[in-house]
């Protein structure tokens, strides 16, 4: 099976900059403590994201600033540690 990578940025992807009123979705904006700040997010996208990363040849990269503090601190309220590769 061939593996397709997934690159994913956080700060205007994930964590939109200053989200006013609801998502895209209807539904109210989420916010996770991310040990370093708060990170604001649509859990339908997170949601979307986990189900992409539960298939077998979904490899996701962590593409942002956060560099190795993505996995620890974004890893709770996103993308589940077990499907990403090393960036």
């Amino acid at each position: 099976m061939t593996t397709v990578s997934l690159y994913l940025d956080v700060d205007g992807v994930v964590n939109p900059f200053g989200p006013l009123g609801f998502t895209d979705w209807g539904t109210e904006w989420k916010i996770a403590d991310a040990g370093i700040l708060d990170v604001v997010y649509a859990s339908e996208l997170v949601d979307e994201l986990n189900d992409l990363a539960a298939h077998p040849a979904a490899r996701f990269v962590w593409l942002t600033t956060w560099q190795r503090l993505a996995p620890e601190f974004l890893c709770p309220p996103s993308v589940s540690t077990a499907s990403i590769g090393p960036s």
